[in-house]
C-alpha cells in the first residue's frame, strides 16, 4: 500500500496518520478533513449516552443509546475516506406522554472492501396521542371543532375548549390518535465514477395500527367523533384502519461531500422514491417522490470549522398514500417526516448518525466523538 500524505519521521504525533490510497474504484472519494482524521481512532469502539428531552407534545423524553464502531486499521486504504467501515446502534426511549420507541440499526460501507454497502434497520414505536389536524388547505384555517360555534386564532383557548365537560360530552381527543408501527428496511448501494455515484435498491416492510378515541369515556364525560374519523368517513383519506404499508425503496446519490455524518465540504443531490403496492403485499397503492440538494461549505480555513449548509427539497407523490405515510419524504439515507411531523429519533433513518437528524429531535445534540 502506497503513503500519498501524511506524518514522516520525526514529525509530532498530533499530526494524522499516513494517508493510504485509496482502492481503485473510490479514485473520487474527498480525503477525511484533516481536523476528523487526526482524531479517528484505528480500530473498533463502543459509545453510549443519554437521550433526554422534552417537547410539548410528548412531554419529558428518557432513554438511551449504544454505539458500536469499526474503523479498521490505520493503515487500511478505506481508512482516509470513509467514517468507519461497521455501524451497528442500539436505541430506546420513552416520553411521560404517551410515546416509546426501540430501533436497531447495522451499516457498513464497502463489504469485504468492495463499491456495495448494505444499511438495515428495524423499528417498532408507538404514540398514543399522535396529532392528526386534517388534510389540505383546511388546515391552513382557524382551529375550530364541531363542539362549539366559535373558531380560535389561539391553540391554548382551542385546547382548553376541546377538554370542556359539555353536558356529558367532550372533543378532549378530536386532533389526536393512537398509533402503533413496527418497521424494517434493508438496502443496498453500490459506488461508481470513483465513489461519487450509487444507485440504491431496498425492501422496506411496515404495518400500523390506528387506534381512534370516538366513543372513549374521558374524565366522566363521552368522546365525540374524532377529525380523524370524520375526515375518513367523508373520504378525505384512507389508512383510518391502519395495515401493511410495504415499498420498494429506488434512489440515486451524487455525493462529493468530505465527511458524511459532519461534512465541512461537498454536494449531495439526491433522488429517491418508494413504490408501495398489492404486489408487494401492500394495503396501499402509491408512489413518493423525492428530489433534495444538500451543499457544505466551511468559511474558515482549516482546521478550524464554521459550515454554511443549503439544503433544498422538492417532493411529490400519487395514489392511495395512507395518511400517516402522507408526510413522509423518501431519501437514500433514511425517510424523514416533511411538513406537518416531528422528526423523532430513528425515524425510518437506517443507519444515520444523529447529528445528520433535523432540527428538534431530542438526540440531535449528541457529540461528535463517537465517530473519532
Amino acid at each position: 500500500m502506497t503513503a500519498i500524505a501524511g506524518a514522516e519521521s520525526g514529525m509530532v504525533s498530533n499530526n494524522p496518520p499516513a494517508v493510504v490510497a485509496p482502492p481503485d474504484f473510490l479514485y473520487n472519494k474527498p480525503l477525511l478533513p484533516e481536523a476528523i482524521l487526526k482524531d479517528k481512532q484505528a480500530g473498533s469502539h463502543t459509545a453510549g449516552f443519554p437521550a433526554v428531552g422534552y417537547d410539548p407534545e410528548t412531554k419529558f423524553g428518557y432513554g438511551a443509546i449504544a454505539e458500536f464502531f469499526d474503523n479498521g486499521p490505520s493503515d487500511s486504504p478505506f481508512f482516509a475516506v470513509t467514517p468507519y467501515r461497521r455501524k451497528f446502534s442500539l436505541g430506546v426511549n420513552g416520553t411521560t406522554g404517551g410515546f416509546r420507541q426501540a430501533a436497531v440499526e447495522y451499516d457498513c460501507p464497502y463489504v469485504n472492501d468492495t463499491p456495495w454497502r448494505i444499511r438495515c434497520a428495524a423499528q417498532f414505536e408507538e404514540n398514543q396521542f399522535e396529532n392528526y389536524f386534517g388534510i389540505g388547505a383546511r388546515t391552513l384555517q382557524p382551529f375550530s371543532f364541531p363542539g362549539s360555534p366559535r373558531t380560535f386564532t389561539s391553540y391554548d383557548d382551542y385546547y382548553a375548549a376541546l377538554n370542556e365537560n359539555r353536558n356529558g360530552q367532550t372533543w378532549a381527543r378530536y386532533d389526536d390518535y393512537h398509533r402503533t408501527a413496527g418497521l424494517g428496511v434493508v438496502t443496498v448501494e453500490r459506488d461508481y465514477l470513483g465513489g461519487l455515484l450509487r444507485p440504491q435498491i431496498g425492501l422496506q416492510i411496515s404495518h400500523v395500527r390506528v387506534g381512534d378515541y370516538t366513543g372513549d369515556t374521558i374524565d366522566g364525560a363521552v368522546m365525540q367523533t374524532t377529525r380523524l374519523r370524520e375526515d375518513s368517513e367523508a373520504g378525505r383519506i384512507v389508512g383510518f384502519t391502519g395495515g401493511w404499508d410495504n415499498a420498494l425503496k429506488l434512489g440515486l446519490t451524487y455525493d462529493s461531500r468530505d465527511f458524511e455524518p459532519d461534512p465541512s465540504s461537498g454536494l449531495m443531490l439526491q433522488l429517491a422514491g418508494r413504490l408501495s403496492g398489492g404486489w408487494l403485499g401492500s394495503s396501499f397503492d402509491y408512489q413518493q417522490f423525492t428530489f433534495s440538494v444538500r451543499k457544505f461549505q466551511n468559511l474558515l480555513p482549516q482546521p478550524d470549522r464554521l459550515i454554511l449548509a443549503l439544503r433544498g427539497v422538492y417532493a411529490m407523490q400519487f395514489g392511495t398514500v395512507p395518511f400517516y405515510s402522507a408526510s413522509r419524504l423518501p431519501f437514500t439515507d433514511g425517510d424523514i417526516s416533511g411538513l406537518g411531523g416531528y422528526p423523532r429519533p430513528f425515524d425510518q433513518h437506517p443507519a444515520r448518525h444523529p447529528r445528520e437528524n433535523p432540527p428538534g429531535d431530542i438526540f440531535e445534540q449528541s457529540a461528535a466523538w463517537i465517530y473519532q
